[in-house]
């Protein structure tokens, strides 16, 4: 279900993009679909990548709420578990809300910690930073009602 509602916004994000000629706001427009097509599109894959993992046998990172199917030979910062779990529907829907949540609050921080306005020369940097400010808070406010559902 949470899956379907990202595929939806997705695709009506997909279409707000057009030729800029057709419309004197189409510039803003894009930009704005841009960035959250771009942010959802990294949060489809992720998923539909662990979603091929139900039925498996997968290793747990250590920091994260991420999983794999192959042990990594450079273990790095990110460690994983030795021990391989079975990626059952449960842990699936468990891995969905950690992700969920992860979104949201990785979005809040950025939102928080980050100035309120781009301190470029060109103006038109400056408004595509407010667009995606603004865009920012739509992610959140859908990351939240995903949450709640």
């Amino acid at each position: 279900m949470k899956l379907e509602i990202l595929y939806t916004i997705l695709e009506k994000e997909k279409a707000k993009i057009k030729p800029i000629t057709t419309d004197a706001y189409q510039f803003e427009k894009n930009c704005r679909a841009n960035f959250i097509v771009e942010n959802l599109t990294h949060k489809v894959e992720h998923i539909q990548k662990h979603e091929l993992f139900i039925g498996k046998e997968v290793f747990k990172f250590e920091k994260s709420f991420n999983y794999t199917d192959v042990l990594p030979e450079n273990i790095g910062l990110n460690p994983v578990f030795e021990q391989k779990v079975l990626f059952t529907q449960q842990l699936y829907n468990s891995f969905l809300y950690d992700s969920f949540e992860f979104s949201k609050e990785y979005y809040t921080k950025r939102l928080v910690e980050n100035q309120i306005t781009c301190n470029s020369t060109n103006k038109l940097s400056n408004l595509q930073f407010e667009w995606q400010l603004e865009c920012t808070q739509q992610l959140i406010k859908l990351y939240t009602e995903i949450l709640e559902s």
